[in-house]
């Protein structure tokens, strides 16, 4: 299979080309493919073992009505927990895509094949974000449903519970069941925001460590995320307390008070602002390489 990009008609330049990002896009996608596969089938199996497990945990949830008596017609007592455990492999996952972002600067030899690809930095990055981060959301929602879907074909055949199970929608999925109680929507939107923010903002964590800490990438970059984090939780609760009590220590985790619409905008754009930093971050340090490569 011939694994090269045509440059025939391709003249690399400082500008950004969406010819050439879409064709290392699609190098990238043929070189990759075998281990872009291998993680999806990964993931549907995890899922997959996880909805397995939760199935056996609540039958007995079934077994005594769990939805009648919540008097929800058509609700299905497993959705709860299924999307706590779809929020859990969601952050996994994006953690373990960020640390593959630059997971081709590990070696030398790997390195001078990424940097000697007639395309720019910027055009490489893009088509590594489409992958990683377009790519896997799209992976994880796709396993997602068809797992659930595997869970209610397995319930029907196997179990008396056929009239309680039902396919997860698509919008509980994706809100993560957080819009159920019907009441009111800018504290379940602030709280997806900060989710997916979150997770946005890890996935730009692991993508930096795997550029500055390329072999074991995820392993180091977990363990210095923790020690960084138990650091900084221990020297904010003394601060607060040394300088405003413990009463302060309480506070400051207490409810933040009334939530806005305004709030929740600019807690998206300070997410999507510190993950793009992070990602510059990552974006200064393959240049540095691709310099130091040249000379």
């Amino acid at each position: 299979m011939n694994n090269h990009i045509n440059t025939s008609d391709c003249k690399v330049t400082d500008s950004f080309s969406f010819e050439r990002m879409t064709a290392y896009l699609r190098f990238y996608c043929r070189i990759e493919g075998r281990t872009l596969l291998y993680a999806i089938g990964t993931l549907f199996s995890l899922i997959a073992a996880n909805i397995l497990i939760t199935v056996l945990t609540h039958l007995s949830a079934y077994r005594y009505n769990y939805a009648a008596l919540r008097q929800t017609p058509g609700f299905d007592p497993i959705w709860r927990s299924e999307c706590n455990m779809a929020l859990f492999i969601l952050i996994l996952l994006f953690a373990v895509a960020g640390s593959m972002v630059y997971g081709r600067f590990s070696t030398k030899s790997s390195r001078l094949e990424v940097l000697t690809v007639p395309a720019t930095g910027t055009e490489k990055l893009t088509a590594w974000l489409i992958i990683y981060i377009a790519g896997s959301f799209v992976a994880w929602f796709v396993c997602m449903m068809c797992a659930d879907i595997l869970r209610v074909l397995l319930m029907h055949i196997f179990t008396p519970f056929g009239s309680q199970v039902h396919i997860i929608s698509p919008w509980r999925l994706l809100t993560l069941n957080e819009f159920e109680g019907g009441t009111g929507y800018l504290r379940p939107t602030k709280w997806l925001v900060d989710i997916y923010g979150l997770t946005l903002f890890l996935q730009s964590v692991f993508a930096v460590g795997s550029i500055y800490l390329p072999r074991y990438s995820f392993f180091k970059t977990s363990c210095t995320l923790m020690i960084l984090l138990s650091i900084a939780a221990l020297m904010t609760i003394l601060g607060m307390r040394l300088f405003f009590g413990d009463a302060s220590v309480t506070s400051a985790f207490s409810d933040p008070g009334e939530l806005t619409k305004s709030r929740i905008i600019w807690s998206a754009i300070g997410w999507i602002v510190a993950s793009c930093l992070l990602y510059w971050l990552g974006y200064a340090r393959m240049k540095q390489t691709e310099v130091a490569l040249k000379w």
